[in-house]
């Protein structure tokens, strides 16, 4: 009984370290697949604040002026019918009530003048959503162009807008919901490259290209 015990003992022994041996393996194996991909070369991200960017191309300025002058032209002449409108209405109040003919010829001009008055206050808040929604997506989309040229030249591979700035702005219960799903949590300052791209563009457009 004794002589058959070695045997056994060695047996288990020999399992073990064969197991011990393929543990050994695997554990390298991973090891190795592991520093395999720490050497790899890490992805470069920089950030872009597009609201901050806006807020200071010259070009956006000067588009912003453009589309103020017009509406407050617009405004002028809503503002100049009004007057008009409101002169037939003393008018008409002092006139007496058996002026039949002049009357009624004041009444028709006081409704057609109040129609247009609402038409043009329709067209004048149409018009001026659109010109604003059309400057803010031209300038987007170059933005993001220039963005794109300023990656490429400074080594980065994905740039994310960093929308931190926009959110602080918003007092309703909107901001809350959008804090809570944003994308961009922290950039850090020497990833920002909002200052490059306000540069590149603002060159161009006095350059005139």
């Amino acid at each position: 009984m004794r002589t058959g015990s070695p045997r056994r003992l060695s047996f288990a022994t020999g399992f073990c370290l064969a197991l011990g041996g393929l543990a050994a393996v695997s554990l390298g194996g991973a090891l190795g697949a592991g520093i395999a991909r720490s050497v790899a070369e890490p992805t470069a991200v920089a950030s872009l604040d597009l609201q901050g960017l806006l807020e200071q191309l010259q070009e956006s300025q000067d588009r912003e002026a453009d589309i103020r002058a017009a509406v407050q032209a617009r405004a002028d002449e809503i503002s100049a019918l009004q007057t008009a409108v409101q002169g037939m209405i003393t008018e008409l109040e002092t006139l007496p009530q058996n002026s039949g003919a002049e009357r009624i010829r004041l009444e028709i001009e006081i409704r057609a003048g109040q129609q247009e008055l609402e038409t043009r206050g329709q067209l004048y808040v149409q018009e001026r959503q659109l010109q604003v929604t059309q400057l803010l997506v031209e300038m987007a989309d170059k933005a993001f162009e220039a963005a794109a040229r300023v990656a490429e030249r400074d080594g980065y591979d994905i740039v994310i807008h960093d929308n931190t700035t926009a959110l602080a702005t918003l007092p309703d219960i909107d901001s809350v919901l959008r804090r809570l799903t944003r994308t961009t949590v922290y950039t850090a300052e020497s990833t920002d490259i909002t200052t490059s791209v306000l540069a590149l563009m603002n060159n161009e457009y006095a350059a005139g290209e």
